[in-house]
């Protein structure tokens, strides 16, 4: 996954924080959950944040992949909520890994695939998710710092890629606390057409 990887439109480049590379972290493949309609989380971490994302699939592995062909290596898109828990701000002025945070059961939903062929650019695609019929998070993918082949790039330069592996890119501004009994309504579309969406109520454990 890429973290602070979003430009805030409504804030002058100069006042916000830019990272100079790709800021990466890794999901465990046992909080993915496949499109549900109701998750819960555990309260033992405290409260969680959402996260609304674009996240891609590689189609092939590879070791020090060169950015001019990194697309090559995409097999298609789907749509993510990488929730997090509210702490990690406080987690990481510890020094703590971004691991402890991204990691817990249900802390993946993903929607259904989305072929290549179905996106006509990748960094033209725009995410929403809505909370209780409100709009919380809004944003497009050219927003991104670090656009999806230089993620590949940069990241096969330490790690050998494989087939299957996905990648998370990011989410737009507006990241804050989910409720329990909160209803989320997340989609990513393109000109105006829906690739995908995910619908689902989220509930603390009691």
């Amino acid at each position: 996954g890429s973290g602070v990887n979003y430009i805030n439109p409504k804030v002058p480049l100069d006042q916000q924080a830019i990272p100079k590379k790709p800021l990466l972290f890794l999901k465990h493949f046992s909080s993915i959950v496949y499109n549900p309609k109701e998750i819960t989380f555990s309260k033992l971490h405290g409260p969680v944040n959402h996260e609304v994302e674009l996240g891609f699939i590689m189609s092939k592995g590879g070791k020090n992949i060169p950015r001019e062909r990194a697309m090559e290596y995409v097999g298609g898109y789907f749509l993510l909520l990488d929730f997090t828990y509210s702490s990690i701000g406080e987690g990481r002025k510890n020094g703590e890994s971004w691991c402890l945070y991204k990691n817990a059961e249900n802390f993946w939903p993903v929607s259904d695939y989305v072929e290549k062929s179905a996106v006509k650019d990748p960094h033209n695609i725009d995410l929403e998710l809505k909370i209780n019929g409100k709009v919380r998070q809004a944003g497009n993918t050219g927003e991104m710092i670090f656009k999806i082949p230089e993620l590949i790039s940069f990241t096969s330069k330490f790690l050998t890629l494989n087939e299957g592996d996905m990648f998370l890119t990011g989410t737009p501004p507006g990241i804050d606390k989910v409720n329990d009994g909160d209803y989320l309504k997340a989609k990513m579309s393109e000109n105006g057409n829906t690739l995908a969406s995910l619908s689902l109520k989220v509930n603390y454990e009691k």
